[in-house]
Protein backbone atom coordinates (compact mmCIF):
# COMPACT_ATOMS: atom_id res chain seq x y z
CA UNK A 1 0.00 0.00 0.00
CA UNK A 2 1.41 3.47 -0.83
CA UNK A 3 2.63 5.51 2.13
CA UNK A 4 0.11 8.31 1.43
CA UNK A 5 -2.78 5.85 1.44
CA UNK A 6 -1.63 4.48 4.79
CA UNK A 7 -1.49 7.95 6.29
CA UNK A 8 -4.99 8.70 5.01
CA UNK A 9 -6.37 5.45 6.48
CA UNK A 10 -4.82 6.14 9.90
CA UNK A 11 -6.18 9.69 9.87
CA UNK A 12 -9.69 8.45 9.09
CA UNK A 13 -9.55 5.92 11.94
CA UNK A 14 -8.33 8.56 14.41
CA UNK A 15 -11.09 10.96 13.39
CA UNK A 16 -13.75 8.30 13.76
CA UNK A 17 -12.45 7.32 17.20
CA UNK A 18 -12.39 10.94 18.31
CA UNK A 19 -15.99 11.45 17.21
CA UNK A 20 -17.30 8.29 18.86
CA UNK A 21 -15.43 8.50 22.17
CA UNK A 22 -17.26 11.48 23.75
CA UNK A 23 -20.60 9.90 22.95
CA UNK A 24 -19.64 6.64 24.62
CA UNK A 25 -18.14 8.35 27.67
CA UNK A 26 -21.16 10.61 28.00
CA UNK A 27 -23.52 7.63 27.80
CA UNK A 28 -21.60 5.81 30.51
CA UNK A 29 -21.63 8.90 32.71
CA UNK A 30 -25.37 9.29 32.26
CA UNK A 31 -25.88 5.64 33.16
CA UNK A 32 -23.90 6.09 36.37
CA UNK A 33 -25.71 9.31 37.30
CA UNK A 34 -29.20 7.87 36.69
CA UNK A 35 -31.04 7.13 39.97
CA UNK A 36 -31.64 3.50 40.82
CA UNK A 37 -35.06 2.27 39.83
CA UNK A 38 -37.37 1.79 42.80
CA UNK A 39 -38.18 -1.85 43.45
CA UNK A 40 -41.59 -2.94 42.29
CA UNK A 41 -44.27 -3.49 44.88
CA UNK A 42 -45.13 -7.09 45.63
CA UNK A 43 -48.88 -7.66 45.62
CA UNK A 44 -50.84 -10.74 46.55
CA UNK A 45 -54.39 -11.56 47.56
CA UNK A 46 -55.30 -13.63 50.57
CA UNK A 47 -58.00 -14.23 53.18
CA UNK A 48 -57.53 -13.06 56.75
CA UNK A 49 -58.05 -16.01 59.08
CA UNK A 50 -57.32 -14.47 62.47
CA UNK A 51 -56.03 -11.45 64.37
CA UNK A 52 -53.25 -11.96 66.90
CA UNK A 53 -52.77 -8.32 67.87
CA UNK A 54 -54.23 -5.10 66.59
CA UNK A 55 -51.33 -4.72 64.14
CA UNK A 56 -50.65 -8.43 63.49
CA UNK A 57 -52.94 -10.60 61.37
CA UNK A 58 -52.68 -13.96 59.64
CA UNK A 59 -53.40 -14.77 56.01
CA UNK A 60 -54.55 -18.17 54.86
CA UNK A 61 -51.70 -18.47 52.33
CA UNK A 62 -48.96 -16.05 53.37
CA UNK A 63 -49.03 -16.55 57.13
CA UNK A 64 -48.35 -13.79 59.64
CA UNK A 65 -48.55 -10.20 58.39
CA UNK A 66 -47.13 -7.31 60.39
CA UNK A 67 -48.84 -4.05 59.42
CA UNK A 68 -46.22 -1.51 58.33
CA UNK A 69 -45.95 1.87 60.02
CA UNK A 70 -48.33 1.31 62.94
CA UNK A 71 -48.09 -0.13 66.42
CA UNK A 72 -51.11 -1.20 68.44
CA UNK A 73 -51.10 -1.74 72.22
CA UNK A 74 -49.24 -4.81 73.43
CA UNK A 75 -50.70 -7.33 75.84
CA UNK A 76 -51.19 -5.75 79.23
CA UNK A 77 -51.40 -2.20 77.84
CA UNK A 78 -54.63 -0.15 77.80
CA UNK A 79 -56.60 -0.68 74.61
CA UNK A 80 -55.01 -4.06 73.79
CA UNK A 81 -58.24 -6.03 73.45
CA UNK A 82 -60.11 -3.09 71.96
CA UNK A 83 -57.59 -2.86 69.09
CA UNK A 84 -57.79 -6.62 68.48
CA UNK A 85 -61.59 -6.52 68.35
CA UNK A 86 -61.52 -3.58 65.95
CA UNK A 87 -59.12 -5.25 63.51
CA UNK A 88 -60.97 -8.57 63.78
CA UNK A 89 -64.27 -6.91 62.91
CA UNK A 90 -62.76 -5.35 59.77
CA UNK A 91 -60.60 -8.16 58.42
CA UNK A 92 -61.34 -11.70 59.61
CA UNK A 93 -62.98 -13.85 56.95
CA UNK A 94 -62.52 -11.24 54.23
CA UNK A 95 -60.31 -11.13 51.17
CA UNK A 96 -57.41 -8.74 51.60
CA UNK A 97 -54.83 -7.28 49.25
CA UNK A 98 -51.36 -7.59 50.73
CA UNK A 99 -48.78 -5.06 49.52
CA UNK A 100 -45.47 -6.50 50.72
CA UNK A 101 -42.61 -4.07 51.31
CA UNK A 102 -40.00 -4.65 48.55
CA UNK A 103 -37.26 -2.97 50.58
CA UNK A 104 -37.59 -5.21 53.60
CA UNK A 105 -40.23 -7.93 53.07
CA UNK A 106 -39.83 -9.57 56.49
CA UNK A 107 -39.24 -8.36 60.03
CA UNK A 108 -36.79 -9.85 62.52
CA UNK A 109 -39.30 -12.61 63.32
CA UNK A 110 -39.68 -13.45 59.63
CA UNK A 111 -43.23 -12.09 59.47
CA UNK A 112 -44.31 -10.30 56.29
CA UNK A 113 -44.20 -6.51 56.46
CA UNK A 114 -47.05 -5.11 54.44
CA UNK A 115 -49.76 -2.57 53.84
CA UNK A 116 -53.10 -4.37 53.86
CA UNK A 117 -56.15 -3.26 51.90
CA UNK A 118 -59.71 -4.32 52.71
CA UNK A 119 -62.28 -5.38 50.09
CA UNK A 120 -63.43 -1.76 49.65
CA UNK A 121 -59.77 -0.73 49.00
CA UNK A 122 -59.51 0.92 52.41
CA UNK A 123 -56.00 0.97 53.85
CA UNK A 124 -56.21 -1.09 57.07
CA UNK A 125 -52.98 0.39 58.43
CA UNK A 126 -54.21 3.98 58.27
CA UNK A 127 -57.71 2.98 59.34
CA UNK A 128 -56.27 1.87 62.68
CA UNK A 129 -54.63 5.28 63.06
CA UNK A 130 -57.83 7.13 62.16
CA UNK A 131 -59.80 5.14 64.73
CA UNK A 132 -57.21 5.78 67.41
CA UNK A 133 -56.36 2.09 67.70
CA UNK A 134 -52.64 2.46 66.95
CA UNK A 135 -49.74 4.90 66.86
CA UNK A 136 -47.43 5.77 63.96
CA UNK A 137 -44.26 3.70 63.98
CA UNK A 138 -41.18 4.36 61.84
CA UNK A 139 -38.32 2.02 62.61
CA UNK A 140 -37.34 0.23 59.40
CA UNK A 141 -36.94 0.92 55.66
CA UNK A 142 -40.27 1.06 53.92
CA UNK A 143 -41.67 1.72 50.45
CA UNK A 144 -44.35 4.05 51.82
CA UNK A 145 -43.90 7.43 53.49
CA UNK A 146 -45.08 6.57 56.98
CA UNK A 147 -44.53 10.15 58.18
CA UNK A 148 -47.40 11.20 55.90
CA UNK A 149 -49.72 9.13 58.10
CA UNK A 150 -49.03 11.16 61.23
CA UNK A 151 -51.97 13.58 60.67
CA UNK A 152 -54.35 10.61 60.95
CA UNK A 153 -53.04 9.88 64.44
CA UNK A 154 -53.11 13.57 65.39
CA UNK A 155 -56.74 13.81 64.30
CA UNK A 156 -57.66 10.80 66.45
CA UNK A 157 -55.83 12.34 69.41
CA UNK A 158 -57.69 15.64 69.08
CA UNK A 159 -61.03 13.85 68.68
CA UNK A 160 -60.17 11.56 71.64
CA UNK A 161 -60.93 8.38 69.74
CA UNK A 162 -59.83 4.88 70.70
CA UNK A 163 -56.64 4.91 72.76
CA UNK A 164 -56.91 8.66 73.20
CA UNK A 165 -60.21 8.61 75.07
CA UNK A 166 -59.90 10.18 78.53
CA UNK A 167 -59.87 7.67 81.37
CA UNK A 168 -63.24 7.26 83.06
CA UNK A 169 -63.54 9.23 86.27
CA UNK A 170 -63.61 6.96 89.33
CA UNK A 171 -67.06 6.57 90.89
CA UNK A 172 -67.31 7.89 94.46
CA UNK A 173 -67.81 5.06 96.90
CA UNK A 174 -71.08 5.22 98.84
CA UNK A 175 -70.75 4.19 102.46
CA UNK A 176 -73.27 1.51 103.43
CA UNK A 177 -75.93 2.43 105.93
CA UNK A 178 -74.92 1.58 109.47
CA UNK A 179 -77.19 -1.16 110.80
CA UNK A 180 -79.08 -0.44 113.98
CA UNK A 181 -77.71 -2.14 117.03
CA UNK A 182 -79.90 -4.84 118.52
CA UNK A 183 -79.05 -3.55 122.00
CA UNK A 184 -80.09 0.03 121.34
CA UNK A 185 -82.73 1.47 123.62
CA UNK A 186 -86.35 1.20 122.39
CA UNK A 187 -87.92 4.35 121.05
CA UNK A 188 -89.92 6.36 123.56
CA UNK A 189 -93.68 6.47 122.90
CA UNK A 190 -95.32 9.63 121.62
CA UNK A 191 -98.88 10.97 121.98
CA UNK A 192 -101.14 12.07 119.16
CA UNK A 193 -99.45 15.46 118.95
CA UNK A 194 -96.03 13.91 118.59
CA UNK A 195 -94.85 14.91 122.06
CA UNK A 196 -93.02 12.35 124.07
CA UNK A 197 -95.03 10.97 127.03
CA UNK A 198 -93.75 9.62 130.31
CA UNK A 199 -95.09 6.25 131.32
CA UNK A 200 -95.48 5.76 135.02
CA UNK A 201 -94.71 2.33 136.34
CA UNK A 202 -97.75 0.39 137.64
CA UNK A 203 -97.99 -0.19 141.34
Amino acid sequence: MPRNATHITVAIILCATTLLLPSNVGGAARALAAPAKAPERLLTFDTCTRVIEGDLIEGEKVGLIRLIGVIAPAKGEPGYQEAIDYTRKLAVGRQIKVEICPERPNDYRNRLRAVVYLPDSTNLNTKLLRAGMARVLKHAPCHVDVKAWRPYMTDAQEAKRGLWKPAAAPTAAVAPAKPKSATSAPAKPKNATGARVRIRPQR
